[in-house]
């Protein structure tokens, strides 16, 4: 029996839509306003309950509902102000300071840097206390030590306030840093000025048992081109995956399989459930003490926790591990909440833990992918689909076409579901999209469900002395599939990529979506195509015959400009490379050219040999 419908969905929704409208704002409120808004809602609270109105006009939901959008807004203002109300004091910038404190992060040696957070608890300016606190991204470029996580550090630095390149198309680098919760950025200066006061890993101990097996891991698999692979997936560090294999995984859809989220999560778990079901009903004293299906429950719960702290409880890490909270409680307790209610409940959750999640295409996609499930595939649990009609009584008639139509629930629809729910918004996001992914994530899905287990086992098994061979086993294999996967990325037509479009394209597409992937019984679901017919017909805006348009782009230092018009595009200099591999080139020229519908260049113009 189906419980009954709970009453925090409204409230819940209420409070994102608070959390999302502070981040859309330019700057925070101020507080003294926010304090006259709640004044203002308490005294006609009071009205209303005084004069008995509200219980005919719904005036009690208007008022809840406001209440919650309040306490939403005021939630985020408060956490964002942990970022934003203590800023690095400009007046200081690029000055030579001396900064105390522990190294917050996994530390990412580039060949030419070697990059980390820094937890910075005091800085001086000579004899003066500049009075900033806060967490820094560093850049140690010349005789960086081995550094590890958690140790305490007295540096020269020159440090700035959080900057990115501000242009069409390019990566929002100041939004990442501040989503990340970082209040300055620098670098060490050379000369032998810095001095480690502490090696022990005070808090971050967690983090340097993660920081032991990524060496662990690089010293089995040295050589090995799944080396990357493999400590993204056990671990969630995915600094050493080189960019061509990002741009393999990012052409055939299947990036997603390597940033630990909810499918890996949810694997663990299931992986752990079903072992733990099958031995505790093996042992009927334990089985009598506890129930079979809830002492499963807590082992993969346990297993989910222990996987989210080998990843370091990454944000997208804690989004799953909430939302398989939510789905585990209702199991343990016997409860059979609705879908929507249960995703409502896990987004409520995260967003209280991490206002800022928001600003992650993760959560977007996560919580997407979700919502595109449940509302083609309805309420029936995915992973238990077709489970019982294996075990019903068959003709051989109908046996195949049973099998067939197991297997498109258990396979085939839940890839259709996320691959076509999800494409306008991963084309609005990142202005690319594969097209071989829902055929791609058939096979690889699948064999995800095997490997991920076995490589997590395998890596158990190798810090035993002499049982290596299991985890360099595993990496053979993902060295197989990715070599697979770059033959179906140099495909011309594997990816598709889509430049500037109104909004009311972008509406179209999100539309047709739903239609096509409404519920059986609804006439008309093909005409959901229409929709996604803009998407390939429209095309961004370009020049007038006889117009030119000129756009200097934002490249930091240097030069990069775009000269566009009715025919031909011309590019004036790429902007700088740097010795780390990072170059504007690729990074702000080329997804400006992509998102306004370029695909030819008629002229380049290098000025000078420079970088």
């Amino acid at each position: 029996m189906a419980a009954e419908r709970p009453g925090w969905t409204g409230p819940i929704l209420a409070f994102a839509l608070g959390v999302g409208a502070f981040h859309l704002l330019p700057e925070p409120l101020p507080w003294a306003w926010l304090l006259a808004v709640a004044v203002l809602l308490v005294l006609m609270g009071w009205a209303g309950w005084r004069g008995h109105w509200w219980d005919r006009t719904g005036g009690a939901r208007a008022l809840g509902a406001a209440f919650c959008i309040l306490g939403g807004l005021v939630w985020a203002q408060f956490h964002g102000c942990l970022t934003l109300c203590h800023p690095f004091p400009e007046e200081y910038t690029r000055a030579d300071l001396v900064i105390e404190g522990q190294v917050a992060s996994l530390p990412a040696d580039s060949g030419s840097a070697t990059r980390f957070l820094f937890r910075v608890e005091s800085a001086r300016h000579g004899e003066t206390d500049i009075g900033f606190a806060g967490l820094a991204r560093l850049s140690w470029y010349q005789d960086a030590p081995a550094l590890s996580v958690g140790e305490r550090w007295r540096l020269a630095a020159r440090l700035k306030p959080p900057h990115g390149l501000a242009n069409p198309g390019g990566f929002d680098y100041e939004r990442w840093l501040f989503d990340q919760g970082v209040t300055a950025t620098g670098t060490v200066r050379p000369g032998g000025r810095s001095t480690c006061l502490d090696l022990g890993p005070g808090r971050y101990w967690l983090d340097r048992l993660r920081e032991r097996l990524r060496d662990h891991i690089a010293e089995r698999l040295a050589g090995s081109p799944a080396n990357g692979l493999v400590q993204a997936l056990s671990l969630g560090e995915r600094s050493a995956i080189p960019p061509d294999q990002w741009e393999v995984l990012t052409r055939t859809g299947t990036n997603h399989l390597v940033a630990i989220s909810g499918l890996h999560v949810g694997l663990v778990a299931a992986f752990a459930f079903f072992v733990a079901r099958r031995l505790w009903t093996s042992m009927p004293r334990l089985a009598l003490a506890l129930a079979a299906p809830r002492a499963a429950t807590i082992a993969a719960f346990g297993a989910a926790l222990g996987y989210s702290a080998l990843a370091g409880f990454s944000v997208s890490t804690q989004r799953s591990l909430i939302m398989l909270a939510v789905l585990l409680g209702a199991l343990y307790w016997g409860r059979t909440p609705r879908p929507f209610a249960a995703l409502t409940l896990a987004l409520g959750l995260v967003l209280v833990l991490d206002p800022q999640a928001v600003l992650s295409y993760g959560f977007w996609l996560s919580f997407g992918a979700v919502a595109a499930l449940l509302y083609t595939l309805g309420s029936r649990p995915l992973v238990w689909a077709g489970a019982r009609g294996a075990e019903d009584e068959t003709v051989p008639g109908d046996a195949w076409s049973k099998a067939g139509s197991r297997a498109w629930t258990r396979w085939v629809a839940p890839q259709w579901a996320v691959g076509l729910g999800l494409l306008p918004a991963v084309l609005l996001l990142f202005g690319r999209a594969s097209l071989i992914a829902p055929a791609v994530n058939l096979v690889a899905v699948p064999l995800f469900t095997i490997l991920l287990p076995t490589l997590l086992v395998a890596l158990l098994l190798s810090l035993i002395p002499g049982l290596g061979p299991p985890l360099a086993w595993a990496g053979q294999v993902l060295a197989w599939c990715l070599q697979g996967l770059d033959v179906l990325a140099g495909l011309p037509w594997a990816a598709v990529t889509v430049g500037e479009r109104p909004a009311w394209v972008w509406a179209a597409a999100f539309g047709g979506v739903a239609l096509l992937l409404a519920p059986r019984g609804l006439p008309g679901r093909h005409l959901g195509l229409v929709g996604l017919l803009p998407l390939a017909l429209v095309r961004p805006p370009m020049p007038a015959a006889g117009d030119a348009w000129f756009t200097l782009l934002d490249v930091g230092q240097g030069l990069a400009a775009v000269v566009r018009t009715h025919r031909h595009t011309l590019v004036y200099d790429t902007g700088p490379g740097f010795a780390s591999g990072f170059e504007t080139g690729s990074a702000v020229v080329l997804p400006f050219l992509q998102q306004e519908g370029v695909g030819r260049i008629d002229t380049l113009v290098l000025s000078h040999a420079d970088k």
